[in-house]
């Protein structure tokens, strides 16, 4: 959290995962209070919430135990004027011996960090400011951890190792330290700290959809009974507040259901038009506009498919499916639209890691995850939405003008 400013409301939106999915458009399941068609929901990897009892602070474990290695799956966090946060190494993780390394001797309390963080205007504004060249040439790359608040965080000597093990050169780590120390020192004149923590306490609730395993996680987490999914249904006003966890009135809004569809009682159904078959247990579907479907703890996003939809444990995002034959729900599928009509399928599994495949080109697609986010770049986004729905329109009227729909 920037300290110069103050936020409503502890829900923090993180940096984009871009080099961990395919298209960097994924999103956590939309609340229903949004028209569904015209205002789709802000992307965020992570949503939070606090409780409402009093908030405790962690003390550093010892010895490292795997609850250690949970927590602090994203780095730890420590409370004072400027937070001092140990690098995160892959998979996003922190040991204890890494954690006393970075961290200063005399740090008494140190909490969970969530990875997630909330910019003030005024320190956004001096960011875009900062980095004008580069965003106006397109040319570089940076990321919120090594390129942010570690060189916020770290001293020098430590941030210039992190950096090495990262493969970058010493020099060019040292120029881009100095670079955001002189940015801190003109943003700050006066000292103090940047950045802060925000305590959302030991018990706080967190559902992460940074990573496509998780993403089918969190989501799937929708149609599931217990206190977590309660809190969450309720974050997502899929039940009103303080309804009890056996309400499930909520879990189908907006939809146009034929007679011949059975939805199982755990579903999400929400904003779809379906004409038959069924929708099992634990199944989340949100914008669905297909003939017939057979899916069983599945996520489908934005799909429009002339074919019935079969399969489970799949993921399908932003699909558009021209064909009569039956569109799988078996594996992940996301896809990408261009200008001149090109449709881009991006096909993987959520057994494939992201992060290691970014280069590969995948038996089943024709483009890397690498080449697929380096041709949306040079693209207007708005033009490339503009494109998707025009083709999820048009599948959804040849059904309707075959009156294959409800």
């Amino acid at each position: 959290r920037d300290t110069s400013g103050t936020l409503p409301r502890p829900l923090q939106i993180p940096h984009s995962p871009a080099t961990r999915t395919a298209t960097r458009t994924l999103r956590p399941l939309s609340a229903p209070h949004a028209p569904f068609a015209s205002r789709p929901p802000r992307w965020t990897d992570m949503s939070t919430c606090p409780p409402p009892a009093k908030r405790t602070r962690q003390h550093l474990p010892d010895p490292l135990t795997a609850a250690w290695a949970q927590r602090a799956a994203c780095g730890v966090a420590v409370p004072g004027p400027l937070a001092r946060t140990p690098p995160p190494r892959p998979p996003r993780q922190v040991d204890y011996d890494t954690a006393k390394a970075y961290l200063p001797p005399d740090v008494e309390r140190v909490g969970t960090s969530l990875g997630s963080f909330s910019l003030s205007a005024a320190l956004l504004a001096a960011l875009m400011a900062e980095f004008a060249p580069e965003l106006a040439a397109k040319c570089a790359c940076l990321d919120s951890d090594p390129h942010f608040w570690m060189p916020l965080t770290l001293q020098k000597e430590d941030y210039l190792a992190v950096m090495g093990k990262k493969g970058t050169p010493a020099g060019e780590a040292a120029a881009h330290y100095a670079r955001m120390a002189a940015f801190a020192a003109k943003f700050a004149p006066g000292g103090g700290g940047i950045l802060g923590c925000v305590d959302v306490g030991a018990k706080a609730l967190w559902w992460d959809y940074g990573r496509l395993e998780l993403y089918q996680t969190n989501n799937l987490h929708a149609a599931e009974e217990g206190p977590s999914p309660h809190a969450l249904r309720t974050f997502l006003k899929l039940q009103p507040q303080g309804a009890p966890e056996s309400d499930a009135s909520g879990r189908q809004q907006r939809n146009q259901l034929g007679a011949g569809l059975t939805v199982h009682p755990s579903a999400v159904v929400l904003n779809c038009r379906i004409g038959s078959g069924t929708i099992g247990a634990g199944c989340v579907l949100v914008n669905v506009t297909a003939p017939e479907v057979e899916v069983e703890a599945a996520i489908l996003m934005s799909v429009t498919s002339a074919g019935p939809v079969r399969g489970k444990r799949g993921v399908l995002y932003n699909v558009v499916h021209e064909g009569s034959e039956p569109l799988s729900a078996d594996a992940v599928r996301a896809d990408v639209f261009q200008p001149g009509g090109k449709q881009i399928v991006v096909s993987s599994s959520i057994e494939t890691d992201g992060g290691k495949a970014w280069k590969v080109t995948l038996p089943e697609n024709a483009f890397s995850f690498e080449e697929v986010y380096k041709q949306n770049q040079k693209l207007d986004v708005s033009e490339c939405q503009a494109l998707g729905a025009a083709a999820h329109k048009r599948v959804a009227q040849a059904l309707e003008t075959l009156e294959r729909l409800p």
